[in-house]
């Protein structure tokens, strides 16, 4: 939705028509869905662009349905391209070789429709081999109004091995893997031998 403020045109009287105010855009023009306001010195008018938009400059006309595009003014929207989905967070970053353990990860810029069908999960161990992880919770964390990837936050519950598939009583490095829509986010996990100090929780 785009909103727009327009001065030197003709003062409108409420209730307020929105046919009398019309936009045009990329071969496309229509008019207005509402009128906000209308005063002698200006309007302000909503309206939507159908997309998909190409990133870059997008050059919008606004003017008075009668007078038509000879009386547009012009205005220029920069369209940038979706953020693409990424991981904020995750917690614990070591933990004892012998013990399972819940990853719990931030993922942004996901579809807000996801569920937790769309996630998964996968540990590479030392060897390269990747196994599969339980996915436990996908809970969305952003506002109910939230409806593109721009403002999505998700809560991501993974569920490790009983043990270091390496060995249980075997530290080292791994990489867990969280996949969604296409994104392979990776992050690194300490396994520890048992007993080693482990931070239990952080704000």
């Amino acid at each position: 939705e785009v909103f727009v403020e327009i001065a030197e045109v003709p003062w409108l009287q409420h209730p307020f028509d929105a046919s009398k105010m019309s936009f045009a855009s990329g071969g496309l023009q229509g008019t207005v869905a509402s009128i906000s306001f209308s005063t002698r010195r200006s309007t302000g008018v909503r309206f939507e662009l159908p997309g998909p938009f190409t990133a870059g400059p997008l050059e919008v006309q606004v003017f008075p349905s009668e007078t038509g595009l000879e009386s547009a003014a012009t205005l220029v929207l920069d369209v940038l391209v979706d953020p693409t989905p990424e991981l904020l967070d995750s917690f614990p970053a070591r933990g004892d070789s012998d013990q399972a353990h819940t990853f719990v990860f931030k993922v942004g810029h996901v579809p807000p429709s996801a569920s937790l069908s769309d996630f998964r999960s996968e540990m590479e161990l030392e060897s390269g081999d990747r196994i599969a992880l339980t996915v436990l919770a996908a809970q969305p964390l952003m506002d109910e109004t939230c409806s593109h990837v721009v403002c999505s936050l998700f809560e991501v519950r993974v569920l490790s091995p009983e043990s270091n598939p390496d060995g249980a009583l075997w530290p080292g490095q791994t990489t867990l893997h969280v996949l969604i829509n296409g994104a392979d986010l990776t992050v690194g996990f300490e396994y520890v031998a048992s007993g080693s100090p482990v931070v239990l929780s952080s704000e």
